[in-house]
C-alpha cells in the first residue's frame, strides 16, 4: 500500500494525464466539428445538399432529416418484425390479418429510402465511389427486395417459386437494420 504522500503524487499525475487525453479529445472533436461548418460560401446547391444528408450536425435541417430517417428506420424493422407475430386470438400471422397495413406502411418506408437512396447518388461528389460504398450497398440491399417483390407479384410469378423467393426476400429485408450503422459514428469505426 502506498503512503499518503506517494499515493497523491500518484494520482495527481494520473489525473494530469487523464485530463491533458480528455482535453486533446475535445480539442480534437471541436476541430471536426468546426470543418463540417465550414463551407465555401459559393458552394453549389449539390454540396450543401451532400453535406446536410451526410453530416446532421451541418444545419437544422440536417439534423431533422436525420432524425426523420432514423425514425422511418426503426418504424421499418418494427413493422417488419410484428408482421412475423400471430395475431391475438387468430391463427394467422398479424401480416395476414392486417395485410394493407402492412403493405402501406412498407410502401411509405420503402419510398423514403429510395428516396434517400436516390438523392445521395444524385448529390453526391464521386457517384463510382459512392455506388461501392458498404453503407450504400447495404441502402440498396434494403430496398431491393420491395422491389423485387412487387415485380414478382405484377408477373404473377409461379407460386411455390415464388414462395421461395419471398423467403429469400424477407430475410434481406432484415438489413434495413444495418442503414442504422450509417447514423452511429462508433459503429462505423
Amino acid at each position: 500500500m502506498l503512503c499518503e504522500c506517494c499515493w497523491q503524487e500518484t494520482f495527481e499525475t494520473a489525473y494530469e494525464r487523464l485530463t491533458k487525453r480528455r482535453e486533446e479529445r475535445e480539442a480534437s472533436e471541436k476541430e471536426a466539428a468546426e470543418a463540417v461548418h465550414v463551407l465555401d460560401p459559393n458552394a453549389s446547391f449539390r454540396e450543401k445538399a451532400w453535406i446536410t444528408l451526410k453530416e446532421p450536425s451541418f444545419s437544422r435541417f440536417a439534423k431533422i432529416f436525420y432524425l426523420f430517417s432514423v425514425f422511418v428506420i426503426v418504424v421499418s424493422v418494427v413493422t417488419n418484425t410484428t408482421e412475423t407475430i400471430p395475431c391475438q386470438g387468430a391463427i394467422r400471422i398479424c401480416k395476414e390479418e392486417n395485410e394493407d397495413i402492412y403493405f402501406y406502411m412498407d410502401t411509405v418506408c420503402v419510398g423514403f429510402f429510395t428516396f434517400e437512396y436516390v438523392t445521395r447518388l444524385a448529390v453526391c461528389p464521386n457517384r463510382l465511389k459512392f455506388i461501392i460504398n458498404q453503407m450504400s450497398i447495404v441502402d440498396l440491399l434494403a430496398i431491393l427486395p420491395f422491389y423485387i417483390d412487387l415485380l414478382l407479384n405484377a408477373l404473377s410469378f409461379d407460386a411455390q417459386l415464388g414462395m421461395n423467393a419471398l423467403v429469400v426476400l424477407r430475410v434481406l429485408r432484415i438489413l434495413r437494420i444495418f442503414k442504422l450503422l450509417r447514423h452511429s459514428k462508433r459503429l462505423k469505426n
